[in-house]
């Protein structure tokens, strides 16, 4: 993985501040249609010596800040950051400004000249690299970058380790990943120089640029993930989605804590978030108030469980779930005792009045006011009174037929047993009596009539 550092920051956390400070600005829009167009690279470079002053300044280090604020002036006119660090905190002369633009002039030329043994070096044109690096601090003395360029030369030199056997491939490897390291592809550093370590585990010039590397991997992932959530804060941001873009806040907040630019957005986010949700909660209470009016209960209710979601103490939330809550229980109550009503009706049609009882006494239990389970009631125990008496009736029928059976009168007992009402236990046996009865009347009929007939056949042969 290939990065782009600024080392200007020996701090990892104003590091990340002005990093975060840098990548707002890329983001934001730099001037307006009216405005002369300036490049990306210019608005960028202004940036960087803004946010280098606003660190100085941090630092105490005022005549770098103002030299700073400068030099971004200078390269973007139009920078107010830049413009107002100057008017409130460095009011200058004409002939400090004409000194700070000769010093500034200087840092180009020594930039200009810096950059371009950077280049050699990222290409491991190592002498190419060194060579300019002398001539800079030649021309410049007090070059602090070209200091540090040349400690990078002398420190990559592979040392031998006079307690390890020298090993051709250490060396190799060593020298492929400080390559890689130079271009800035870290990952690919990482991997040569474990495999140099793998054949000489304690040679300490391996192992401090394998710790560099994967520290600068580390902040490359750390700086694209930063990258990453301001993007989404922002799209979250201009969709309107503000509870998205608090989060995506939070998160750049976690890496960048010091952050003025970020801790400012994250309260920007979370106020509008808080009128929003108070937007969003007055409309959900409105519709359910719609919906409680036309008795739709199930959608008021889902209304204000939204709406409370949003503002969990809302009073009107609160009463309203209430009302539609008890107008949702009584509508199922309602609907349960519907269906049982309907129950204890088709068991009084069928006769069935212990079943009928039970069920109107189960709507009694619901709601004991409940107008047709009282009449229900009151008819199934008047059915039960008369099913009694008839049933007794019905024992005296039955038993009188058999006495009279007995006695040989049985047109009489087949009266009787047709007195014995149906729902009577003894009902089948007096139907079945019935049957015999009639059965046994006809067969004596048949008989008589027989006889009859032999009787006159005999009078008729004496007369012959």
């Amino acid at each position: 993985m290939r990065i782009k550092t600024v080392s200007f920051v020996s701090s990892p956390r104003l590091y990340l501040a002005a990093l975060l400070s840098l990548i707002l600005f890329t983001l934001a829009p730099h001037c307006s249609a009216a405005e002369p167009a300036i490049s990306e690279a210019k608005l960028r470079a202004a940036e960087k010596h803004y946010q280098l002053g606003l660190a100085y300044l941090k630092q105490g280090r005022r005549s770098s800040a103002r030299l700073e604020f400068t030099v971004a002036l200078r390269i973007n006119p139009s920078h107010e950051g830049a413009a107002q660090e100057l008017r409130n905190g460095f009011p200058a002369s004409p002939d400090a400004l004409k000194a700070l633009n000769q010093k500034e002039t200087g840092r180009e030329e020594e930039e200009v000249s810096y950059q371009k043994g950077l280049k050699s070096y990222r290409a491991s044109q190592l002498a190419e690299a060194r060579e300019e690096w002398k001539r800079l601090l030649q021309k410049h003395p007090d070059s602090a970058q070209a200091k540090e360029a040349l400690g990078w030369l002398d420190e990559e030199n592979f040392l031998e380790d006079a307690n390890q056997p020298f090993n051709s491939l250490v060396k190799s490897n060593f020298e492929d990943g400080m390559k890689f390291y130079r271009s800035e592809h870290y990952d690919q550093a990482i991997e040569k120089f474990d495999e140099a370590l793998q054949m000489g585990p304690r040679q300490p010039q391996v192992t401090l640029f394998r710790k560099r590397s994967q520290e600068k991997l580390d902040k490359a992932k750390q700086e694209e993930a930063l990258q990453g959530h301001l993007e989404h804060a922002r799209a979250a941001q201009k969709a309107g989605d503000f509870q998205s873009a608090a989060s995506e806040w939070a998160e750049v907040l976690k890496i960048a804590p010091d952050s003025d630019e970020a801790k400012k957005a994250a309260a920007e986010t979370a106020d509008m978030l808080d009128k929003a949700k108070v937007a969003k909660t007055a409309d959900l209470l409105i519709a359910a108030a719609q919906e409680e009016k036309k008795s739709e209960w199930q959608k008021a209710k889902d209304l204000y469980v939204q709406a409370l979601s949003l503002d969990p103490e809302n009073r009107d939330g609160k009463e309203g779930l209430g009302r539609v809550g008890k107008n949702l229980k009584a509508g199922a109550e309602q609907e349960k005792i519907t269906e049982l009503l309907k129950q204890a009706a088709r068991a009084m049609e069928d006769a069935r009045y212990k079943e009928a009882k039970k069920t109107y006494l189960k709507v009694l239990d619901i709601q004991e006011d409940q107008p047709e389970a009282l009449e229900g009631m009151k008819k199934v125990e008047a059915s039960l009174e008369k099913k009694g008496k008839d049933r007794e009736k019905g024992v005296n029928h039955y038993v009188q037929g058999k006495q009279l059976m007995m006695m040989g009168k049985m047109d009489e007992a087949i009266k009787e047993f047709e007195f014995v009402p149906p729902e009577d236990s003894h009902y089948d046996n007096a139907r079945r009596n019935i049957k015999n009865i009639k059965r046994e009347q006809q067969g004596k009929e048949t008989t008589g009539a027989e006889g009859a007939g032999d009787v006159a056949a005999g009078q008729g042969d004496k007369s012959r």
